[in-house]
């Protein structure tokens, strides 16, 4: 999610016209062009594969650190395995604050894209350039639905990060507790969600 919203927010600005008003030109329309697009399509092509290795890597080199460090619980009523159901430190290092940057990193892009979205519709409204408000029409048009999808995902990344913290500050008491007091609706959270 927090990557779909870097590229969301690379999408918008890459498309948002200065303050004269001029949308620049995508690297495939100026490789037609043929005005010294080489070095800039390496330069897309190095950028991402750095946000796939990223994307790809965080999280392969977190499984790996949960895998070495034996700390899988497994729960046999779903069937699911889990981090953090016996350890609370297991909890906070491995889910909580992962699922926190990850949500303020994704949140802060969000945020900014949807800035200048907003900018955008504004000089729309402000254009007399017939060719500027169709560029700014297709362009808002392509990217609304991804946007809405990812303010919509992000509120369900709030309620999961919701449920882990609140799970992380009360662990301890339901774990010392001798009767069951546990709510359920932190677990239940988590096994949708995820």
């Amino acid at each position: 999610w927090a990557i779909l919203c870097l590229g969301w927010h690379r999408d918008i600005r890459r498309n948002s016209p200065d303050a004269k008003g001029h949308i620049a030109l995508p690297a495939a329309a100026k490789r037609h062009g043929g005005s010294g697009s080489g070095n800039t399509a390496q330069h897309d092509l190095a950028r991402n594969n750095f946000v796939c290795f990223v994307a790809w890597g965080l999280p392969a080199f977190q499984t790996a650190a949960v895998i070495v460090m034996r700390l899988v619980d497994a729960d046999e009523l779903l069937g699911a395995c889990f981090v953090g159901n016996q350890s609370d430190k297991a909890l906070q290092v491995l889910v909580a604050t992962p699922v926190f940057c990850y949500w303020i990193f994704g949140s802060m892009n969000l945020i900014s894209g949807y800035l200048v979205h907003c900018r955008n519709k504004e000089i729309l409204r402000n254009s007399n350039a017939l060719s500027l408000q169709q560029q700014l029409q297709l362009a808002t048009h392509n990217s609304s639905g991804i946007g809405i999808f990812l303010f919509i995902y992000g509120a369900a990344c709030a309620l999961l990060l919701l449920a882990v913290i609140y799970e992380f500050a009360n662990i301890d008491v339901w774990l010392s507790a001798r009767e069951t007091c546990t709510p359920l609706w932190p677990y239940l959270t988590r096994a949708f969600m995820e």
